[in-house]
């Protein structure tokens, strides 16, 4: 599936990822063994829009040590670590709804980037 990731100190890029185990492994939400989680963590929906969501490490919005990487929606929390932008759908049971991000969404997701980053 189409996301985009957004590390600390980067520019955004579009990438390919497998399944939410990938997007977990991009964020550093693992397991006691160090491999990434098969579920979801942490990730914020609604204020995003858009059907998007963004998925983040689960201790992103505290942990400086991460890196600080971007304003979450409405300035609301400085969130580190690196993020991950894909798209969703309610209707789609794999993966906890996220799918491929369209063209609508990548450029969406692109100008909310920039603008959190002004």
């Amino acid at each position: 599936m189409k996301v985009i990731v957004k590390e600390p100190g980067k520019k955004a890029r579009v990438a390919e990822v497998s399944d939410i185990r990938e997007i977990n492994q991009f964020c550093g939400n693992l397991d006691e063994k160090g491999l990434p989680l098969s579920v979801v963590t942490s990730d914020t929906r609604g204020p995003i829009g858009e059907d998007v969501d963004m998925y983040c490490n689960e201790k992103s919005a505290v942990n400086a040590d991460l890196g600080a990487n971007l304003w979450g929606p409405n300035n609301g929390a400085m969130y580190c670590g690196t993020l991950v932008f894909a798209g969703y759908n309610g209707n789609v049971n794999e993966n906890f709804g996220a799918v491929s991000l369209n063209d609508k969404q990548t450029k969406f997701v692109l100008e909310f980037i920039k603008k959190q980053q002004d």
